[in-house]
């Protein structure tokens, strides 16, 4: 997860100092190979298509919650498409933990996506973990995103 937090903190040096973007190139070639592992555009092909290693690595993406230049509409496109994916119980439980922790950030564009995909993938221990931080949160945010997400799941 490191590589892409690493990335992400570069693609945001490039976007708000692009006279370090190298000779020969510009912004929109670099961010695609930067903004994910083997490319944004190939990426979402592959994600589409169901394959496996970039579900793999589009939830790693989700857990690690990059925060970069057009980040938020990457997440919700994901988050829309591994609705769509045969997730296996492992790939469900780390987008559960992934989800669970979005409750506890700021409100980002991303969030109602991620609350959608809670829907899909929610079981009876998911729907549990969001109702305890709606009854044990002391915080007036983080209890209106899990009701968010509560809400989404009925």
């Amino acid at each position: 997860m490191k590589h892409i937090l690493k990335k992400a903190q570069l693609i945001e040096k490039l976007y708000k100092n692009p006279d370090t973007i190298p000779a020969g190139k510009t912004f929109d070639d670099l961010y695609d190979s930067l903004a994910f592992i083997g490319g944004l555009q190939r990426g979402l092909l592959l994600l589409k298509k169901h394959d496996p290693e970039t579900i793999d690595h589009a939830i790693m993406f989700l857990k690690a919650d990059p925060y970069f230049f057009r980040s938020g509409y990457i997440k919700e496109e994901f988050a829309d498409l591994l609705k769509k994916a045969p997730l296996g119980k492992k790939q469900i439980s780390e987008l559960q933990d992934a989800l669970i922790a979005t409750i506890q950030k700021e409100s980002r564009r991303e969030y109602r996506s991620y609350c959608k995909l809670a829907a899909k993938i929610a079981d009876h221990k998911f729907r549990q973990r969001v109702q305890n931080i709606i009854d044990t949160s002391e915080s007036a945010q983080r209890v209106q995103h899990a009701q968010w997400m509560l809400d989404t799941l009925k």
